[in-house]
């Protein structure tokens, strides 16, 4: 049995899940869709009470999303029990149903606007292509999967010259790079990137066509971090690149923690 508690602050709602999925219907939730009448443009899903999530439960999730999209509220679920993430996960629904930690993150999606700086610190996606068109693709996703990623593309074409104009810039977030540029070029690229201190961060992914996997991997053993196959699958693209973003900001925060430890440390 699944229950649910509600509290309402103007437009904003944080639904406490408990219990499982087993008699959820197949039309979407039934507490959201009364927020939604009521105004509610802000959806705050607290599911750690949930520990289990059957393909019933899916349905429901993906009809209350489409729900919230017409109405143009957002949705953002939290506190996700282990067996409850694995299936999502594995569902691929991630890029759907954007899921976060705790509900500070959760609320910091759904106070965001596309560009801003409260979802990532850096928001900007540099595209470096030679003969994939990899920015109209990565486009065109972008556009269906609006909520979820508000990022903006940069389009370059020669390594050198992005390499300087990446310096200059403040916001690069992720680094998407045509396996189809010459070896050398590539190497002498990643190297310049990972040895720079602002820059090592930045996280590489590799668009590569089936042909070519072997080129990326190798890439990837000497630098880069993942790869992107090509033609891209829309629901595999979304979902590796907010994993990425997202697990590099992680990253980040960690970080930034550290070096306050260390200056708290130093003025005792």
């Amino acid at each position: 049995m699944l229950e649910a508690r509600v509290e309402c602050i103007r437009e904003t709602a944080r639904i406490v899940y408990n219990g499982d999925t087993v008699d959820i219907g197949d039309g979407p939730l039934v507490e959201v869709e009364d927020l939604l009448k009521r105004g509610v443009t802000k959806l705050l899903v607290n599911l750690e009470g949930m520990y289990y999530l059957n393909s019933a439960g899916i349905s429901t999730f993906l009809a209350t999303h489409k729900l919230a999209n017409e109405k143009k509220a957002k949705l953002a679920l939290y506190n996700l029990h282990p067996n409850v993430e694995k299936v999502i996960r594995m569902t691929r629904m991630e890029t759907l149903l954007p899921c976060f930690d705790n509900e500070c993150e959760a609320a910091r999606y759904l106070d965001a606007i596309p560009g801003d700086s409260s979802i990532t610190t850096r928001d900007t996606i540099i595209v470096i292509e030679d003969t994939i068109d990899i920015s109209t693709s990565l486009k065109n996703v972008f556009e269906e999967f609006k909520q979820l990623l508000m990022y903006k593309i940069i389009k370059m074409k020669d390594l050198d010259g992005a390499f300087n104009e990446i310096m200059d810039l403040k916001e690069t977030g992720l680094i998407i790079l045509d396996v189809n540029h010459t070896p050398t070029s590539v190497m002498r690229f990643l190297e310049k990137v990972k040895t720079t201190d602002c820059l090592k961060h930045i996280p590489i992914l590799i668009a590569t066509p089936d042909e070519l996997i072997s080129n990326a991997h190798f890439l990837i053993r000497n630098g880069a971090d993942d790869m992107l196959r090509y033609p891209f699958n829309k629901y595999e693209v979304a979902s590796r690149i907010r994993f990425v973003l997202y697990h590099q900001r992680k990253v980040e925060e960690k970080e930034q923690e550290k070096e306050k430890a260390m200056i708290a440390m130093a003025s005792r």
